[in-house]
């Protein structure tokens, strides 16, 4: 059983509470990206938002630090561990987190082994949430507010102990999730804040293409995170191993540089000049691409596919072809 925070189980909803939460928040849990609420998110902007960490003087968590520090603008950001959420915890706060939300039975949303959907989280609080998880009471999803989530890819729920997991994780081959690291943090906080800035509602993947953009692409190298080679069996019947890069990768036509995601993460906080990369993200029964500028963190381009689990090299003729 996951926990909220240490010392603090949690318990799920009721089914009938579950059902209708579920047919409410259906669209937004298949959703890469979602920014939304600005009204109430701007109400908070005076007060500040709270990173939850593990471990305030590691090096792992000065790495994701850094990034925070440099890249949220939108008001003033804070650290605290995770152990001490509860004390920080005030209906005049929004809080950035790595939310393990669980669905008992899901049907759709990101996997995980523990039955659950994970996302980079911008969220707040009220009152009655605060009170229900001091007396461990049950809690509802009604008590709390989300701004801004991207989906995780969970690859191993290994040491994913609590609802509010800490920033921290490590990434690269031993990390729990797939498209995380600092490099992509950075980017990640740039696109919520824009959308934030402009006002910019966006739910379940609707991204304009930029095809200006997209025509750099002609002349210059997509970096592509090597994930995309997976085949993702999490939905089907097919034994999970690797794609042939240049089967997956034929229809493609320009030019392309597979790269380790940790690589690519340094590639990306390093970033003096404009590139692109392309970044993949599996759930259960779908998956999504983003074309990302490193620089900027503007998605130039954004592909969401259900009923499939693995990209095909259908996925990157279409690319191709929405390249002016």
């Amino acid at each position: 059983m996951k926990q909220f925070l240490p010392g603090i189980t949690y318990r799920l909803i009721n089914f009938r509470q579950l059902l209708f939460v579920f047919i409410l928040i259906y669209s937004e849990s298949q959703a890469q990206l979602y920014v939304s609420n600005f009204k109430e998110l701007q109400d908070l902007q005076k007060y500040p938002t709270y990173a939850i960490m593990k471990d305030l003087d590691s090096d792992l968590a000065k790495e994701y630090m850094n990034v925070l520090e440099e890249q949220w603008t939108y008001n003033k950001i804070r650290f605290i561990t995770a152990g001490d959420l509860l004390h920080y915890l005030s209906p005049n706060a929004t809080y950035l987190s790595i939310t393990y939300e669980i669905r008992s039975n899901a049907p759709v949303g990101f996997y995980s082994k523990g039955g659950g959907l994970m996302y980079l989280e911008l969220w707040s609080c009220n009152s009655k949430f605060i009170d229900k998880l001091k007396s461990h009471k049950v809690v509802s999803f009604f008590d709390r507010t989300t701004y801004a989530r991207v989906s995780m890819d969970v690859v191993s729920d290994t040491n994913i102990n609590f609802i509010f997991n800490q920033l921290d994780l490590p990434y690269g081959k031993g990390g729990n999730i797939a498209n995380w690291s600092p490099g992509y943090l950075k980017n990640y906080i740039q696109i919520i804040t824009g959308f934030i800035n402009s006002q910019e509602t966006i739910q379940y993947y609707h991204v304009e293409q930029k095809k200006k953009e997209l025509t750099k692409l002609r002349k210059d190298t997509l970096f592509i995170d090597e994930h995309v080679l997976q085949i993702n069996a999490r939905n089907t019947k097919k034994p999970e191993g690797l794609h042939d890069p240049k089967e997956l990768l034929r229809d493609y036509g320009f030019s392309y540089k597979l790269l380790e995601g940790t690589s690519l993460s340094t590639k990306i906080l390093d970033a003096q000049r404009v590139f692109f990369y392309l970044l993949p993200s599996y759930g259960k029964n779908f998956f999504h691409l983003m074309i990302v500028n490193a620089v900027t963190g503007e998605i130039v381009y954004a592909m969401s596919k259900g009923s499939t689990a693995s990209v095909s090299s259908k996925e990157f003729r279409k690319i191709a072809q929405s390249i002016p």
